[in-house]
C-alpha cells in the first residue's frame, strides 16, 4: 500500500527519527508545551500527522540532533517572528514547495493546523531558526536525485509534479503535459489519482532495464 508523504502515522515517524514510540510522544508533547498544535487526525483508528505538523517533528530533530533540548526550542510565535527578522532561506524543503504548486493547481482550503497565510510565514520562519541540512557534496550532486527517485519507488511514495520537476530538472508545465505516464532517467512516472490539497499523484517505478535480475 502506497504511502502519502503529506501523511504519517506513528509507526513513520518512528522509522523517520530512529526512535521508540515513547520518544516520539515524549517530543510531541513538548511541541504541544511550546503552543504548536500537533493534535493528529484519526483514520481507520490510527493518529496520523499531516505535512506542516512533520516540517516541525524535522525542526525539532535538527535541534535536538545539534545538542540542545526541547525547552529551548521556539514556540510557535518565535517562529512566526524569526521570519520577519531574518531573510528568506531558498533552501525550503518539499513541503514549502508542494503548497505552492497545491496553489497553482487548485483552489481548496488549506490543510494542516494553520490558516493558509500563516503556512508560508510559519514555514520561513522555522527555515530561518532550522535551515534544513546542507546538501551534499558537490562530488556526490550528480547521484542525489537518483538516490531520492529510487527511495520514492521503493517506498511507494506518491510524489507531487513539482517534486518530479525538481528530481529531473524540468519545468513542471513541462511534465504535467507527458500525459499518464512517462519515462525518464531509468525510471517510469505513471499519474496516480490526486494527494491531498488536489495536487497530481505521481507512482515512480524503475523501468525493465534498471530492475535487478
Amino acid at each position: 500500500m502506497s504511502t502519502e508523504l503529506d501523511s504519517f502515522s506513528i509507526k513513520d515517524l518512528e522509522n523517520r527519527y530512529s526512535l521508540v514510540r515513547s520518544n516520539i510522544y515524549n517530543r510531541l508533547d513538548g511541541l504541544k508545551r511550546k503552543g504548536y498544535d500537533m493534535q493528529p487526525e484519526t483514520r481507520s483508528g490510527k493518529s496520523i500527522y499531516n505535512a506542516m505538523q512533520v516540517a516541525v517533528m524535522d525542526a525539532l530533530d535538527r535541534h535536538l540532533k545539534s545538542g540542545s533540548a526541547i525547552a529551548s526550542f521556539p514556540t510557535l510565535e518565535e517562529a512566526n517572528l524569526s521570519y520577519g527578522q531574518g531573510q528568506d532561506n531558498p533552501q525550503l524543503s518539499y513541503v514549502k514547495q508542494d503548497r505552492e504548486l497545491e496553489k497553482a493547481e487548485v483552489r481548496s482550503k488549506p490543510q494542516g493546523f494553520l490558516g493558509e497565510g500563516l503556512i508560508e510565514v510559519f514555514l520561513k520562519g522555522l527555515a530561518v531558526i532550522f535551515p534544513p541540512p546542507l546538501p551534499p557534496a558537490r562530488k556526490g550532486l550528480e547521484l542525489a536525485s537518483y538516490r531520492e527517485l529510487n527511495e520514492a519507488a521503493k517506498e511507494e511514495y506518491q510524489l507531487s509534479t513539482l517534486n518530479i520537476a525538481n528530481l529531473l530538472g524540468l519545468k513542471p508545465s513541462t511534465i504535467a503535459g507527458y500525459g499518464e505516464q512517462f519515462e525518464d532517467a531509468g525510471f517510469i512516472f505513471t499519474r496516480n489519482g490526486r494527494r491531498k490539497g488536489g495536487q497530481i499523484a505521481w507512482r515512480v517505478s524503475k523501468s525493465s532495464c534498471m530492475k535487478e535480475e
